[in-house]
């Protein structure tokens, strides 16, 4: 077949990072496609995937699935090519999603990843509190609180609608009544909710399995990795204090509702036991529990607000890793690591300059690059990277017999 009609020798599926839709260095006429295409030699092409880059993780997932036709589209247009994928940034999380239990994975020639924040997701380990802390968090605080102080106030008034004449006992009637329900409709909630909160537990985007040669490029002081791996300290701060705070409003509420009890039961004893006021028993005993009883349920509101707050400042402390994360921080520990779970891989570091080797034409004339950037920005990162595709293209034409 003449030169000029057969197709390339490798495909280059080049993939943007977060809000970068349109990165520079995807384009054909690029620094770093031309330094590729130069070292590569004229039989390769360089196609630009283009996902939505939102930083969620149901936006990382959804492009990896883009990701697989696109892949699949490549191998039927190109049957006979050796297919890269080079990947910047969390496109790096979406290529490792879409290889990933994928049977076409092993089509793929290697895996060149830049800059790569590669998110690890493990359960939390929870005790039976802590379970009990994350329900009441998922379904069971929202019923509480509702039948606690919202419910209470129609009731009490529709308890002194029948007994004028007894506003204690009506307003003790009613929160009797409202907790009873509360608490019911509580647990039934929780039940309801416990198995797919665990469901989640057990979800991992990523667990390992990859069969696709993979190339990890890093440079240092990368300011994306730094600005994730920052947030795993603050988390875990945070996660300890909402589980502290979980215990003892817990207990707290345990007392209140002892306290509830009896006073309920004391205050009754005016209708049942004909006890002489002039003693002032019963009012003096009544009047003890009733302050226990509102102390303790104030110190349970206080330690609820503190949850409360534990849990929206740790949520805002990993908002880095999107909205997802954020939502099920507390059931998994989330962190940003240099490498994928699995191996052995091909990892280089970049070598620590004063000031890096660039591309003197580089589009955005920026002396001090990012180091996030420097892997496609480096004229030593591009040698790396095309000296590795050649390799691998070899290795993979010899053990398919391919000229």
């Amino acid at each position: 077949m003449p030169e000029e009609l057969r197709g390339p020798e490798r495909v280059l599926v080049l993939i943007h990072g977060t809000w970068a839709q349109d990165a520079v260095w995807t384009r054909p006429n690029s620094a770093f496609c031309s330094g590729l295409a130069e070292h590569l030699g004229a039989g390769t092409t360089l196609v630009p995937f283009r996902w939505s880059g939102a930083n969620d993780h149901g936006a990382r997932l959804l492009a990896s699935d883009e990701l697989r036709c696109f892949l699949q589209k490549m191998r039927t247009t190109h049957p006979g090519a050796s297919i890269f994928i080079v990947a910047h940034s969390h496109g790096g999380n979406v290529a490792l999603y879409a290889l990933n239990h994928w049977a076409g994975a092993n089509e793929i020639a290697g895996l060149i990843t830049l800059s790569t924040p590669f998110i690890h997701t493990t359960p939390r380990i929870l005790d039976n509190r802590s379970k009990h802390s994350l329900f009441d968090l998922e379904s069971a605080n929202s019923t509480r609180m509702l039948f606690y102080f919202v419910v209470p106030i129609p009731v009490t008034f529709a308890v002194l609608h029948f007994f004028p004449n007894h506003e204690g006992a009506a307003l003790m009637t009613a929160l009797a009544v409202c907790v009873l329900v509360g608490e019911w409709l509580a647990r039934q909630s929780k039940r309801s909710t416990a198995h797919a909160v665990f469901e989640r537990l057990n979800h991992a985007s990523y667990d390992g399995h990859l069969t696709t040669p993979l190339l990890v490029l890093r440079a240092d002081g990368d300011e994306a990795s730094s600005a994730l791996s920052s947030t795993f300290l603050l988390t875990w701060l945070g996660v300890r204090f909402w589980h502290w705070a979980s215990v003892m409003k817990d207990r707290t509420f345990r007392s209140w509702r002892f306290y509830l009890g009896a006073t309920i039961l004391l205050i009754s004893l005016e209708f049942v036991l004909p006890v002489p006021a002039t003693f002032g028993i019963k009012e003096r005993i009544g009047t003890v529990w009733a302050e226990l009883c509102a102390v303790s349920g104030f110190v349970m509101m206080i330690f609820l607000v503190l949850q409360l707050l534990a849990e929206l400042a740790v949520k805002l402390a990993v908002r880095p890793f999107g909205r997802e994360a954020a939502a099920d921080i507390l059931k998994f520990g989330i962190s940003a690591e240099m490498t994928p779970p699995g191996g052995p891989w091909d990892v280089y570091h970049l070598p620590t300059l004063v000031r890096s080797p660039t591309f003197e034409n580089f589009e955005n004339k920026a002396r001090w690059e990012l180091a996030h950037s420097k892997t496609y920005t480096d004229v030593v990162a591009v040698e790396k990277i095309a000296g590795w595709i050649a390799e691998k293209d070899r290795g993979a034409r010899d053990v398919s017999g391919l000229p």
